[in-house]
């Protein structure tokens, strides 16, 4: 897993400068299929192409979000996505700010990300293993 140059820049800037930041309510899971990489954006990823393929929200709050260890969270239920129009293999997974386009938050790499068409991808609660250090 890692940050996003933009989040690290937010939580520099926020924790040690005087800019402040407005945290938005909702993040949105991607499906990639190429690693993003620090300086990516939610308009740069290369996201899953399949018709009926869409981010799907989990809100920033407490219940979707597990804060019970030290500079360290993962989601706390399953996120699912829509039936697969096609077969895809989706490769890593991204956190945007956005429902399309936006920042990139956070990213990290799924083993076994192959759907076939008609199936649902699943990210199991867990699978987005967030630690800061």
């Amino acid at each position: 897993m890692a940050i996003s140059k933009y989040a690290g820049n937010l939580f520099r800037n926020h924790l040690l400068r005087t800019d402040t930041w407005s945290k938005t309510t909702t993040r949105y899971v991607c499906l990639c299929t190429t690693s993003p990489t620090s300086s990516s954006t939610g308009s740069t990823i290369v996201e899953v192409a399949d018709g009926n393929y869409a981010r799907q929200s989990l809100g920033a709050s407490d219940s979707n979000w597990d804060g019970t260890t030290d500079l360290a969270t993962q989601n706390l239920s399953d996120i699912l996505f829509p039936a697969a129009a096609g077969s895809y293999t989706a490769t890593h997974w991204a956190i945007t700010d956005a429902s399309s386009a936006g920042n990139l938050l956070a990213y990290g790499s799924i083993t076994g990300g192959s759907v076939a068409a008609c199936e649902r991808f699943k990210l199991a609660i867990g699978a987005l293993d967030i630690t800061l250090s």
